[in-house]
């Protein structure tokens, strides 16, 4: 999976910028959407699409809402190739995550949280994601410098310390690296 995703990527992200996903990262995430057998997904935080990519990869059944507010047209390049790439399989949404519940109206297997990385947004896109009542909560940044309390405080709120994996995964150099994903087993 690993040379695809470096060669659709490449042909996603022409010039990666800061909040991409690298292959270090991808594998990582990899190993977590696997484990949900997800067939119906939603992804909060879009950026250029290197996790959306991740996921389509890793679950070859997956349907994928994602959301985000990026202008469209910082976004257009790869929402196209995604949609080509995977057809009736990837659905993005220019919207805030505050109408997630408008957006879809369907239960989902799984939620990947990484839009707003406030206190307050992570809360909010966390309560709003358990109504569509998820198996599994993937955060992003939860080793993050800046992010990471905020990420493992909303999960302390919600009483989910013992259902969560914390994993500060290292690079390829064998360093720990700033992101890191918190995984909730809600089942």
């Amino acid at each position: 999976m690993m040379d695809t995703y470096r060669e659709l990527f490449s042909k996603l992200i022409s010039n990666p910028t800061v909040g991409e996903l690298g292959v270090d990262a991808s594998e990582s995430l990899s190993k977590y959407a696997v484990k949900t057998n997800a067939k119906m997904m939603v992804e909060i935080g879009f950026n250029r699409g290197s996790s959306a990519l991740t996921f389509l990869l890793s679950l070859p059944e997956v349907v994928l809402h994602s959301i985000d507010i990026r202008p469209y047209e910082d976004v257009k390049g790869s929402v196209d190739f995604l949609t080509e790439q995977f057809p009736g399989r990837f659905f993005y949404h220019h919207s805030s995550s505050e109408f997630l519940l408008d957006i879809v109206k369907e239960p989902v297997d799984f939620v990947f949280i990484d839009g707003d990385h406030s206190y307050a947004g992570i809360l909010r896109d966390t309560e709003l994601s358990v109504q569509l009542n998820p198996k599994y909560i993937l955060y992003d940044d939860a080793c993050h410098p800046q992010h990471g309390h905020g990420v493992l405080s909303v999960i302390e709120r919600m009483g989910w310390t013992s259902k969560t994996t914390v994993d500060c995964y290292t690079n390829i150099h064998g360093r720990i690296a700033s992101s890191g994903f918190a995984f909730v087993e809600l089942v």
